[in-house]
């Protein structure tokens, strides 16, 4: 996608990139939207899940990947988008990220692939 700017007479040209990918079972050509480069990472995490009505629960969680304002995790109950998350990192709670659901898949294993976007960084 190319998108054209105009200031002061001059015009600048700004490029956004996709990468593709194949699916090894279908063949599909898949693009990746996202903004930010993703990192893959790995480990647990103790996760509290806050709904619209106030009630929270506690989750353990995987870490799938990373990026500059967000993470991807993998959860046995379903996050829906909205919802709070408060992510505890390390056995003794010594940071807690704040984060909102942003988006959450049934993956074929049962589990649950959740998109968060990290809101701040707190002191637990």
């Amino acid at each position: 996608m190319i998108q054209q700017a105009r200031w002061a007479g001059t015009h600048h040209v700004r490029a956004r990139s996709f990468s593709t990918s194949r699916s090894a079972t279908d063949g599909a050509l898949r693009f990746d939207r996202r903004r930010e480069t993703r990192e893959a990472v790995t480990g647990s995490v103790v996760a509290t899940v806050r709904g619209d009505n106030g009630y929270a629960a506690l989750s353990r969680m995987e870490l799938v990947d990373s990026s500059d304002s967000g993470l991807g995790l993998c959860s046995p109950t379903p996050i829906e988008p909205g919802m709070i998350v408060t992510i505890c990192v390390g056995k003794r709670p010594i940071a807690a990220f704040t984060a909102m659901a942003t988006r959450c898949a049934r993956e074929e294993n049962g589990h649950y692939r959740v998109g968060v976007t990290v809101a701040g960084l707190r002191a637990a």
